[in-house]
């Protein structure tokens, strides 16, 4: 849940990004607001408020994937875009198909490609239970 934006370039020029750049595609990668690089700016609320956390990936997909379709649509003046994601990408994805009105998306996306996409979730907080019991605080 770490992982940012930045993933998309560790391999340099043959990450998926600067290959698609290079073929002459815009290429926009976003943060989601679980990232260290996103984190915080909101109004009254801060990392230390439980409720600054009340999220999860349906809110990502209702709110946060629509707004960043609408910002890139609104600065490159095209109507659609094809959208990649991979893992928890493809979640917030299937997320928002299933949430948001299905116009939007014949309106906005050209097509979405699901790399390693998460299909099934159902037993994620166990795991996650198990994996913290790794995790060093800091």
């Amino acid at each position: 849940m770490q992982s940012n934006g930045v993933t998309w370039f560790c391999n340099g020029a043959q990450s998926l990004a600067y290959q698609l750049a290079n073929k002459g595609y815009d290429v926009w990668v976003f943060n989601n607001r679980i990232t260290a690089t996103s984190l915080p700016n909101h109004e009254f609320l801060t990392e230390d408020d439980v409720e600054f956390w009340n999220f999860g990936i349906l809110e990502m997909g209702q709110y946060d994937l629509p707004a960043v379709m609408d910002y890139i649509t609104d600065a490159t003046g095209k109507e659609k875009i094809t959208y990649v994601g991979h893992s928890m990408g493809t979640a917030i994805m299937f997320s928002s198909m299933a949430e948001v009105r299905k116009d939007y998306y014949k309106k906005r996306l050209n097509s979405f490609i699901a790399l390693a996409p998460v299909a099934r979730m159902n037993k994620i907080h166990q795991e996650l239970r198990e994996a913290s019991m790794f995790i060093n605080p800091i």
